[in-house]
């Protein structure tokens, strides 16, 4: 039977999904790790590079872009890792991506994070977040069908939506990304927050 927790980051010192992340990520006996987030950057990828590296598990993350707010550092990041990078793109501006799920798998277990957090430095650590985090037995006959669910929805966001998820692992389809707008500059978004001047000519 799935062991459930509850967890609220933000009022606790010690609780917060980095750290949830990190376990599914390390966990020896996963060979499977999905990672859904609408938005995501570098110093949250940068973070999570190490426990990314010690991983024994195949990493596929699905990444939502035309948002503003994922950025083309954080894309080229993972891709020069050892994982698998997709991209999401409503091609709406009203209705993006905005899934937040982690989950992994082993023979006999499994682990499903799903809240509100995304793979960002906000997300990971900063923000007042909360989630669901369900430790799920495989032998068990409930838990192996629910996780078979889960999978499934994942499996159908890749495969099913070929207009809209694309799988990348060059620089060059990053930049293509940039050229339409569908991903953003750190550097420049970097400039602009540290702009403090009024403009004299209005």
């Amino acid at each position: 039977m799935a062991d459930l927790k509850y967890i609220m980051q933000g009022f606790q010192e010690d609780i917060n999904f980095f750290d949830e992340i990190k376990e599914v990520l390390e966990k020896d006996d996963f060979t499977s790790v999905w990672i859904l987030t609408a938005f995501i950057n570098e110093h949250a990828i940068y973070n999570l590079m190490p426990s990314i590296k010690k991983s024994k598990a195949d990493i596929s993350f699905i990444i939502g872009i035309r948002n503003n707010v994922s950025t083309y550092q954080a894309l080229e990041c993972l891709i020069n890792t050892n994982v698998s990078v997709f991209v999401f793109d409503t091609a709406r501006v009203e209705s993006i991506f905005h899934a937040k799920v982690v989950a992994g798998s082993g023979l006999t277990t499994a682990k499903i994070i799903c809240g509100s957090a995304n793979i960002t430095t906000g997300g990971l650590v900063n923000n007042i977040e909360a989630g669901i985090i369900s430790k799920l037995n495989l032998e068990c006959e409930a838990d192996k069908k629910f996780w078979t669910e889960v999978k499934e929805y994942i499996d159908n966001i890749i495969y099913n939506y070929p207009k809209n998820v694309k799988k990348i692992s060059e620089e060059m389809e990053i930049n293509e990304l940039f050229k339409q707008g569908l991903v953003v500059d750190e550097n420049q978004r970097r400039l602009r927050s540290n702009f403090s001047g009024e403009d004299k000519t209005s």
